[in-house]
């Protein structure tokens, strides 16, 4: 299963711009392959925003079945971009 992961923060503004695109995105392609996490990079128990080298948000990444990083992308995504980032 792939997973795609958000990183984003309540004080971000371009997160709170990117949050719609990335639901409608989610609403499209959840499925049994590809699941959708989102963590708030200031509520973070796993560290995962450190793990996974993220440095400014949003940040969107793409993890294999065995949570090994494919790709990653800072910054919002348009909606046609982020469903041919996610399918690549």
């Amino acid at each position: 299963m792939k997973t795609v992961i958000k990183f984003w923060a309540s004080w971000c503004g371009p997160c709170t711009m990117y949050a719609p695109t990335f639901n409608k995105v989610t609403e499209m392609l959840q499925s049994e392959e590809i699941n959708f996490i989102e963590i708030n990079t200031d509520d973070d128990p796993e560290e995962l925003t450190k793990k996974y080298g993220v440095s400014s948000i949003p940040t969107t990444i793409i993890l294999d079945e065995n949570d090994e990083m494919i790709r990653k992308k800072s910054g919002s995504i348009l909606l046609k971009d982020l469903i041919v980032f996610i399918s690549e």
